[in-house]
């Protein structure tokens, strides 16, 4: 598909319009006291929010307040509306990276800068946010003159001489710009920033193409629309790694499937475990809180542990869910397939066997342990001489098929044994790997793991890896920032280290890139996860789109 202009908003799709929003919504307080409301002018001002909070943005504030207090005054509302518009603008700044954004599109594309309000407050903005010179084309939709956007667009793409189809629309409100777009049959953008960000589609015109959290990520999705389809990738893994992949990922493509592991035996999975006799799904449920699109509230949910020391005691709802599931449809596959749609997914989560089994390691003084939290908790610094599976367990025939028809088929990151190296164990999956055509891609460890890679190089993990793969590797993405030297310590403290990156190109390509996300601390102080280095989803995304765009190529 060709693209050849680019629809922006303004507020909250280019800059922070919150304080702005604040100020403009108490200048409005201000007007309706002096026009009768029969409140404080703080009361007046959380009215609005109270409003808004109860009846989302799509809310008409203004009229809804003078009919609640029945406040007959013929100007009130317009009133209210020119105080809430005035021009006063003050200091603004543009989004990190917005400007540069900017320039780098305007090289290849057109672009046009749509936004409403009052002619002089919005153009003012765009002074202070120093916009001016980043378009090819801005054009004010003055609500006092013509409050109908549509016009606007239709006389740009008109004007433009180019189809509707080569156009991007991009904004934060799914009822205007977004909506306007898609009836127009223009492609549409959600910048999912402001109040908008959690408003539900009414219909399917107010449903955008792709979504994104940051300006900076609009030119991936540029290159996603321009592509003849969307790429098809297969993420392998478990734990925090494969979900942290799969949340940068979404964005980018619907056609995304994560092949999960099912051998964990450990805490609140392992206890359902045992229990219900299901298999373990706390590593589906991230994957599927990952690929949701369900709201932050729901996502929460399933991610909290029930505290105390009782028989709930650190158990996970998310995986309770899950396991009801299993038992009101009799399958754990249709579970999973359930909790999918539930949660609104996009792509698909796949257990990677539905046969029970664990994943065993005998080590090179002859130590044999049969669970996976034996291995990554054992003290035996001994290395893992070979891994198997007891019992033995086949791959589900529809990861088998999602592997050898993707286009990029993504490894880890993660645990090497215990989160990689077991779904390679099963039976069918060195054969898919070999058959696909895809380009296969590791996504190396930050840092060594305690029982599993201590002491060990890239070059260890790359051998680990392909010695159960049956088949080399076409890319390695490795990370080049610095560590911060407390991060560093810290996990120097616990005996672990940050991988060596030992290795040359070689049959593959190694690709070095800034992929490091930090926190000093994590919220729950690591009783869960002591881990305080993770993959950036962001990062790792750019990374692998660029490739199947041939950038790193």
């Amino acid at each position: 598909m060709s693209i050849k202009a680019i629809i922006f908003d303004l507020d909250d799709t280019l800059y922070d319009c919150g304080v702005l929003r604040k100020q403009a919504m108490k200048r409005a307080a201000k007007s309706m006291i002096a026009d009768g409301l029969p409140l404080s002018e703080n009361r007046a001002y959380k009215k609005q929010i109270e409003y808004l909070e109860k009846f989302g943005p799509r809310c008409d504030v203004f009229n809804k307040m003078a009919e609640e207090f029945g406040v007959k005054e013929k100007n009130f509302v317009e009133n209210a509306l020119k105080a809430y518009n005035n021009d006063d603008v003050g200091k603004i700044e543009s989004f990190p990276g917005a400007s540069e954004t900017l320039i780098k599109l305007r090289k290849k594309y057109r672009l046009i800068l749509i936004t409403a309000g009052l002619h002089i407050r919005q153009m003012k903005k765009i002074e202070a946010l120093g916009l001016k010179d980043k378009f090819d084309e801005i054009v004010i939709n003055d609500i006092e003159k013509d409050p109908d956007k549509v016009n606007d667009f239709e006389r740009v793409l008109k004007k433009s001489g180019f189809c509707a189809s080569e156009f991007v629309v991009v904004g934060d409100r799914i009822n205007s710009e977004i909506l306007i777009g898609n009836k127009l049959r223009m492609k549409t953008v959600q910048m999912l920033f402001g109040k908008y960000s959690d408003v539900k589609p009414k219909d399917k015109f107010e449903e955008p193409d792709y979504k994104i959290k940051r300006i900076t990520e609009l030119p991936l999705v540029i290159k996603i629309l321009e592509s003849e389809r969307e790429p098809k990738i297969v993420c392998i893994g478990g734990g925090t790694g494969l979900s942290r992949i799969l949340k940068g990922l979404k964005k980018y493509t619907n056609d995304i499937t994560a092949i999960v592991t099912v051998t964990d035996a450990g805490r609140s999975s392992g206890i359902i475990r045992e229990e219900l006799k299901i298999l373990p799904p706390a590593d589906i449920k991230n994957c599927l809180i990952a690929l949701s699109e369900r709201s932050e509230h729901v996502q929460n949910l399933l991610r909290y542990r029930f505290e105390g020391k009782g028989r709930l005691g650190d158990m996970s709802f998310g995986n309770l869910f899950i396991a009801a599931l299993t038992k009101i449809t009799g399958s754990f596959e249709e579970a999973v397939k359930e909790a999918g749609e539930i949660l609104h997914i996009k792509g698909r989560v796949l257990p990677v066997t539905l046969e029970d089994c664990h994943i065993c390691a005998e080590l090179e003084d002859g130590t044999v342990f049969k669970k996976d939290y034996e291995i990554y908790k054992r003290e035996d610094k001994a290395r893992i001489k070979i891994a198997f599976l007891e019992p033995e367990a086949s791959a589900l025939p529809e990861c088998l098929k999602e592997i050898e028809s993707a286009d990029l088929v993504v490894i880890g990151p993660g645990s090497l044994y215990t989160s990689i190296i077991t779904n390679l164990l099963m039976k069918g999956m060195k054969e898919s790997l070999e058959k696909t055509r895809a380009k296969i891609i590791y996504i190396s460890n930050l840092v060594t793991q305690k029982g599993q890679t201590e002491g060990y190089l890239l070059s260890d993990h790359i051998k680990d890896l392909e010695k159960y793969m049956g088949k080399t590797l076409d890319y390695i993405i490795v990370n080049k920032k610095s560590p911060d030297k407390k991060s560093i310590e810290k996990y120097k403290m616990e005996g672990l280290e940050i991988v060596t990156d030992d290795i040359e190109e070689s049959y593959f390509k190694k690709i070095k890139e800034d992929i490091l996300w930090e926190m000093k601390e994590r919220p729950d102080r690591g009783k869960h996860d002591p881990d305080i280095m993770r993959h950036d989803p962001e990062k790792i995304a750019g990374v692998l789109i660029n490739l199947i765009n041939g950038v790193n190529r």
